[in-house]
């Protein structure tokens, strides 16, 4: 097996490996954050067996026709806590696609308005690790 070259590609690496070892989803909360706007958002809580990790979601101000729907923060965290995060429970969370796909057809509108785009955004975000997340998000 090859290693990346780069020291951050090596600590991604590694941490990708120990990652896949625990691979499952213990659960998934959202709480209601202000942005720098101090316009309410969302901050998602994802709990494995390496502990806990975070997204922030930023709250978008384009509203284009083909933009996908954002919810009002109060909305998407139910959605998070009481639909999206029981039916991600026992899940890989490093599988990104799959997890994408699946929000995707729970969903089942084209523009996500039903669980709402920062609903499905907060629980893929935690699903892109970094090296830096082995430093900042885990607690």
């Amino acid at each position: 097996m090859l290693l990346p070259a780069g020291r951050e590609q090596k600590l991604l690496f590694l941490f990708l490996i120990t990652f896949k070892k625990m691979s499952k989803i213990k659960s998934v909360k959202a709480k209601e954050i202000l942005d720098s706007r101090r316009k309410p958002t969302l901050k998602v809580e994802l709990q494995t067996s390496l502990g806990k990790f975070l997204a922030l979601v930023p709250s978008g101000t384009s509203k284009g026709k083909y933009e996908a729907a954002e919810l009002a923060s109060k909305i998407a965290i139910k959605n998070v806590n009481k639909i999206i995060g029981p039916k991600l429970r026992g899940k890989d969370p490093i599988q990104q696609k799959e997890i994408d796909q699946f929000l995707i057809k729970i969903d089942g509108t084209k523009n996500k308005h039903h669980l709402g785009a920062n609903a499905i955004l907060g629980c893929l975000l935690y699903t892109s690790p970094s090296p830096r997340d082995l430093s900042t998000s885990r607690m």
